[in-house]
């Protein structure tokens, strides 16, 4: 699996290759100019993305950062992050450092407005 650009909705103008060595889980910037995706090593890479003469100039994809995402490019049609409007924040689901290691417990308070009044 790769990332491809492709325009919409008349697909037929033209198809460019943005990920080169797999891909998934693309996601834009809210102007347009950057695209992100991860790869199948878990590698949160990006791609600017501009225009000249009414077709996409496409730059090089360069690594953001590397990731410890749930579930890695190719694993499944989901989302495990999300990237904020402005392209410089990113909120993963990630593994625990050490993926062997056991879970610690999650507490639920579901009557916390009680503890309010005292």
């Amino acid at each position: 699996m790769e990332v491809y650009l492709r325009p919409f909705p008349n697909a037929a103008g033209g198809k460019w290759q943005i990920s080169t060595g797999g891909g998934d889980f693309s996601r834009w910037r809210s102007d347009g100019k950057e695209l992100f995706f991860i790869t199948y090593d878990r590698k949160l890479m990006a791609v600017d993305i501009g225009e000249r003469n009414n077709a996409p100039e496409i730059g090089v994809p360069r690594l953001l950062f590397e990731t410890r995402i749930s579930h890695p490019a190719g694993a499944g049609d989901f989302y495990s992050y999300d990237v904020s409007r402005d392209g410089k924040r990113f909120i993963i689901s990630s593994l625990p450092a050490d993926s062997a290691q056991s879970s610690n417990p999650i507490t639920v308070d579901l009557n916390w407005t009680a503890g309010l009044k005292k």
